[in-house]
């Protein structure tokens, strides 16, 4: 009788072993399955940004070159954006991130940016 128990017990803590393994494996599922989606996210959210950059229209851009690539965006459809503006102006004279634009039409750019700022009635910055 006392085989038997033991071997009854033997029995119960391999059930209770695969028990937690069971458990142990789903969590592990269903943690991953976070992870992935998290990451779905973050990827799409990234394509979304990407995808508004390359929607901006012409008339957003200081300057257009020869191929039709703009730079110095300072507007957001069509609407004078002043964080946008700052920092064209910061790039076309000291330096915008380290970064000087070196592009072409880079006086007419800043006689536009001049009559952007006169337009919604805010001074240029000083250079």
């Amino acid at each position: 009788m006392a085989n038997k128990e033991k071997k009854v017990k033997e029995v119960k803590e391999e059930e209770k072993e695969s028990d937690y393994e069971r458990r142990w494996k789903s969590f592990k599922q269903w943690y991953m399955m976070q992870e992935a989606t998290k990451m779905d996210k973050t990827f799409s959210k990234k394509k979304e940004k990407d995808a508004k950059k390359l929607d901006r229209p012409k008339g957003d851009y200081l300057v257009i070159d020869k191929e039709g690539k703009g730079h110095l965006p300072v507007k957001d459809n069509g609407k004078p954006n002043p964080r946008l503006m700052g920092s064209a102006h910061a790039a076309l004279t000291k330096g915008f991130r380290g970064q000087k634009y070196k592009g072409p039409n880079k006086s007419s750019a800043l006689m536009k940016l001049r009559m952007l700022y006169k337009k919604i009635g805010k001074e240029m910055p000083e250079d």
